[in-house]
């Protein structure tokens, strides 16, 4: 939950003043690259993951969406003859019963494995 805190403020209409997530709806986030095994990746493939704030401890889940559209640049025209890699988002979902100590926007790398 994010609260707007600055006593005193006054909030306009329409504006947010508490902003709150389902925990049942936390994903840990990953990009690839098109090239480098995007191809090999579904959804049900299991994966593992650390987050920063906790070392080297790892918590596992599993594929659950392969985001269709590319995270393409906005770069149109490229004096390369070099075509742009895209990358991919892929997102995997976990217990958050069995790991109550992540949080939304904490940092972490995932590894997916190929079944």
């Amino acid at each position: 939950m994010q609260v707007s805190d600055t006593i005193g403020a006054q909030i306009p209409p329409g504006l947010s003043v508490v902003k709150m997530i389902d925990p049942a709806q936390l994903r840990v986030v990953g990009r690839i690259d098109e090239n480098k095994g995007l191809s090999q990746i579904a959804v049900g493939n299991p994966v593992t993951f650390t987050v920063d704030a906790f070392g080297g401890k790892q918590f596992k889940g599993v594929v659950d969406e392969i985001v269709p559209t590319s995270n393409a640049s906005d770069i149109v025209f490229s004096i390369s003859g070099k075509r742009a890699e895209q990358s991919f988002d892929i997102k995997a979902r976990f217990n958050v019963e069995a790991y109550p100590e992540l949080k939304n926007g904490m940092s972490a790398r995932m590894q997916i494995y190929r079944q």
